[in-house]
């Protein structure tokens, strides 16, 4: 099987270009055990501006020698969905989760389960699931970010809802952000909805201390539940993706529209962030790009709407380089983190610095969506 190309240099070879690994800190306390060996990384892509039928992938790799050991198609199965939207829209794969057995990836409103070698097993969808962002674990069960309806949804895997919450209709979060509330019939198949008008853009849960934390993406906030409380408000959070927590406690959220990756005490303090375009292959990437982002800087400055579409249309204006999405810690103190082009990065975030590098796309048009790891 051959090699995707891979960055590293600034140039595309056909065999992976590795980078030093990180070496940890002697401490008197470790975030992981002393875990050396490298995982096995799933990841979901969307590839907007495509037909939804070719809109995206689950693909597995070894990430020690960069071979692709799996690749398959993420595309939602019926209801069929009509979506005109050139950005992710109805697209590709989403949130993804994996256990001992099985690999779960999300389309826009099914979980479709996978053995680890990505063999197709069954699908599962529920009423509620509408443009579904994130997935995370409470136990055995899934906790299912349905965007598109401004609800997290608790189901079993089989998909039978078990709860629901909706910020629009929680007193703490309606009152601090003035939400209208929201009514859902339970018996009525939503999967064809439109987004709601006044939208949070729920797109994050994780689990952290056995209390789901959920992202408020257009608000720019991260919401505890049991009992609800604001944990995280910041303005530069609007826009933003994918939240994991250390052993420590801090928690990592994308900035996904600013490159950036951002840090938070479990008190919702802002710690510190990493820039990823201080990296120096991230820059060159980024570069790579620089007559785009001129025609889109020069549109958006145009005295005429016309003028305007015509020096940067809607499929230009679909996806953004080096935006951030998707990110998994590993057991050896790193994190993965996805950007677009489809590209991962390893990053020690304590000494920041990039420590490995593997890009699987050559167009900004496909994205990284969610990352998961296993090790042998």
């Amino acid at each position: 099987m051959q090699h995707p190309k891979t960055v590293g240099g600034g140039q595309f070879h056909p065999e992976p270009i590795r980078m030093q690994p990180a070496v940890m800190e002697p401490s008197g306390k470790t975030l992981f055990d002393a875990c050396t060996c490298a995982p096995c990384v799933y990841a979901t892509t969307v590839y907007r501006t495509a037909p939804i039928d070719q809109g995206g992938h689950l693909i597995s790799i070894d990430w020690n020698t960069k071979a692709t050991l799996g690749k398959v198609p993420v595309v939602p199965p019926q209801p069929a969905i009509k979506n005109s939207n050139p950005r992710g829209g109805a697209r590709g794969g989403r949130g993804i989760l994996v256990d001992s057995q099985f690999v779960y990836a999300a389309s826009y409103h099914t979980i479709h389960v996978f053995t680890h070698d990505l063999t197709p097993l069954r699908t599962f969808s529920n009423p509620l699931f509408v443009d579904i962002h994130e997935l995370a674990w409470e136990g055995n069960d899934i906790w299912v970010c349905s965007t598109g309806l401004d609800v997290a949804v608790k189901v079993d895997t089989k998909g039978q809802t078990l709860a629901v919450w909706r910020p629009h209709n929680d007193s703490v979060t309606a009152t601090r952000f003035g939400l209208q509330p929201l009514s859902l019939d339970r018996v009525r198949d939503y999967r064809h909805a439109a987004m709601l008008r006044r939208h949070t853009h729920l797109n994050t849960v994780a689990m952290v201390d056995e209390r789901p934390l959920i992202l408020l993406n257009r608000i720019g906030c991260v919401v505890r539940l049991n009992p609800t409380e604001i944990l995280v408000e910041d303005s530069n959070l609007k826009g933003a993706h994918n939240l994991v927590a250390t052993e420590e406690g801090d928690l990592m959220i994308n900035d996904s529209r600013r490159s950036r990756i951002r840090i938070y005490g479990i008190d919702g303090e802002f710690r510190s962030e990493l820039d990823l375009l201080r990296f120096a292959p991230v820059r060159r990437i980024a570069r790579r790009f620089a007559v785009r982002n001129l025609r889109l800087w020069l549109a958006d400055r145009s005295p005429s709407f016309r003028l305007s579409r015509w020096i940067a249309d809607e499929t230009m204006r679909a996806s953004q380089p080096v935006f951030v999405r998707g990110l998994c810690l590993t057991r050896r103190g790193t994190v993965l983190a996805g950007i677009s082009p489809a590209t991962m990065l390893e990053i020690d975030w304590r000494r920041g610095k990039l420590v490995d590098l593997y890009s699987f796309s050559r167009t900004v048009h496909e994205a990284v969506h969610g990352i998961e790891c296993i090790y042998p």
